[in-house]
């Protein structure tokens, strides 16, 4: 079956539920799928690493590609 037509699949079986446990437990899943894909996201940087952050960082500033607080301010806002 195509992904496509599981999702359809998936959701009229979503939408005939009665049992509000079994949707608690649908969402619980998916909060966990959701969670456990941000924190692979996250990982620790070796000393390599940040020491190759820093040095790509000064050589940013010393080539003058930098933006100030007053610029980042005004095009993000707050």
């Amino acid at each position: 079956m195509e992904i496509d037509a599981k999702k359809i699949k998936i959701v009229q079986d979503i939408l005939s539920l009665r049992d509000d446990s079994v949707l608690t437990e649908i969402e619980a899943v998916l909060r966990g799928s959701r969670k456990e894909a941000y924190e692979k996201l996250l990982y620790p940087m070796t000393v390599d690493e940040l020491e190759s952050r820093v040095e790509e960082s000064v050589a940013d500033f010393k080539a003058g590609r930098v933006k100030s607080s007053k610029e980042l301010l005004k095009k993000y806002g707050k």
